[in-house]
């Protein structure tokens, strides 16, 4: 291994260990140099947690196997065009305004993210079609999370895809937001590698 390829896998480790010990999740898009770059992708790509083959698993995968979206999805971003989801989320959260009510603010938070969830499962087809148009899934939404940012946050429609995830896994917001906006490659780009 020559001297600028021993560097740059330093330089490389040095960050992706930096980035981890921050709490955040490394931007590999912002990487200038390509061979940098392309080394970060793949490193992040060998770390990222693999779906499981099925609907086991607790939350269902976004994606299908062969790297298109699930129909749940499909169905999510359509009923968001609609404004259903986003429409049933609010009315959940106003009907759950208990702030005169000592201590049920502490219960507020849950209960308004069942009903949400319940609404979305419902505008999407219930729990069954969840799982019945999934052929992959997690166990953890951290697993979810890292999965997606690595493979596919260089779709088209990444940010509905994310919305609409997160209408069905209400927590997935909060987990996801720790990852940066851009994507780790194009859309091309990961079709290509899938």
């Amino acid at each position: 291994m020559n001297y600028r390829a021993t560097s740059a896998a330093l330089l490389l480790a040095l960050s992706l260990s930096a980035c981890a010990s921050s709490g955040g999740v490394q931007d590999v898009a912002r990487i200038s140099d390509p061979v940098q770059r392309e080394q970060a992708i793949a490193a992040l790509r060998a770390a990222a947690p693999k779906p499981i083959e099925g609907n086991g698993g607790a939350f269902m995968s976004p994606f299908t196997s062969d790297g298109v979206t699930a129909e749940w999805v499909t169905n999510a971003m359509g009923v968001q065009n609609a404004g259903d989801i986003a429409g049933a989320a609010g009315q959940v959260a106003a009907d759950q305004l208990l702030s005169n009510i000592p201590f049920a603010g502490l219960f507020a938070g849950q209960a308004t993210k069942k009903l949400a969830r319940a609404a979305a499962l419902k505008s999407i087809g219930g729990e069954e079609f969840l799982k019945s148009s999934s052929d992959q899934s997690f166990n953890t939404l951290e697993d979810m999370a890292a999965n997606m940012y690595a493979f596919h946050s260089g779709h088209a429609e990444y940010a509905r895809i994310v919305k609409a995830v997160t209408a069905i896994y209400p927590d997935f917001g909060n987990i996801y937001a720790r990852y940066p906006r851009t994507p780790v490659v194009s859309e091309a780009t990961t079709s290509a590698s899938l």
